[in-house]
């Protein structure tokens, strides 16, 4: 009975030394946290682009997101983030705006419930390259923060944007001075290259053509601007009362806006550009200080 007992209590013991040595050497598999990637490409200088933000929850609830994109932004400008379809399909919305120059926030959230958001896209964010920007490599990163339905942070993986510039062959720096008289007051302004133009003191006419290049100055008259691309390729903003209009094909427009109307002839539609009661106007557009596109008819 003794020895029975002995061989039960070796076969007990060696039974549960097997099960210790199963389990040591079984691989233990860490947390998996959700991930949050942004999505790159290639673009030209002077264009404008959309990348995606997407998420994969690995399984865990994420009800709302914020997050910081950073960037150069003497190279990028960030112009909006819409709602990708799995924000839409979970009832999220985006809100988003340029804190800074270079800091675009983000936040995708609802307002009336704290569901959990759908694995795939959920934003899209549009902007433009400088249309001066240099062939190389620029980075947008993001810096999120993400809650769960009970608002208790998240942790997640998070990637950034490389963001593979062509550069622009255009020229940066002015090659042509050229002085406009009473007698010679037309000009035209040909792609890839870059006029100082000295306007008469009446009307001057220019016609510039697609990667063509111009700062206008003392331009007092009723001048006209005939541009051969349509409006809506431009952005524009303002210093002072210098206006600067900027295309997706490189062509740079440098005016100052003055109390007598100007007349910017597009391809497709004409705008007044004049200072009036104190706002400088496009059109019915007031320019403001930072970039913005045209507001086409």
């Amino acid at each position: 009975m003794k020895n029975e007992h002995t061989e039960w209590q070796k076969s007990s013991f060696m039974l549960l030394l097997i099960l210790f040595i199963t389990i040591s050497l079984t691989p233990t598999q860490a947390k998996a946290e959700p991930e949050l990637s942004l999505s790159s490409l290639t673009v030209n200088a002077g264009e404008a682009f959309q990348i995606e933000l997407s998420i994969d929850t690995d399984g865990q609830e994420i009800s709302a997101i914020s997050t910081d994109l950073k960037y150069d932004p003497a190279i990028i400008q960030i112009t909006g983030a819409e709602p990708g379809p799995a924000a839409d399909s979970s009832g999220k919305t985006v809100m988003s705006n340029e804190v800074e120059s270079g800091t675009y926030r983000m936040l995708i959230l609802s307002l009336s419930s704290n569901a959990s958001v759908d694995d795939g896209i959920i934003a899209y964010i549009t902007g433009t390259i400088s249309s001066n920007a240099p062939g190389h490599i620029s980075t947008i990163i993001q810096l999120p923060t993400v809650s769960d339905p009970d608002a208790n942070r998240v942790i997640v993986q998070f990637d950034s944007a490389f963001i593979t510039i062509n550069g622009s062959d255009l020229p940066d720096e002015i090659t042509v001075n050229s002085v406009l008289t009473e007698g010679a007051s037309s000009m035209s302004v040909s792609a890839g290259s870059y006029i100082k133009a000295f306007g008469s003191q009446g009307a001057n006419r220019l016609t510039i053509y697609s990667g063509g290049r111009v700062n206008c100055l003392n331009f007092i008259g009723a001048n006209i601007l005939d541009i051969n691309e349509p409006s809506s390729n431009f952005t524009l903003h303002r210093s002072g009362a210098m206006v600067t209009l900027s295309s997706s094909s490189g062509t740079l427009i440098k005016i100052p806006a003055t109390l007598t109307t100007q007349t910017l002839n597009f391809e497709e539609s004409s705008f007044d550009l004049v200072i009036d009661s104190g706002n400088v106007m496009l059109g019915n557009q007031v320019i403001g200080l930072d970039q913005s596109y045209i507001n086409t008819p």
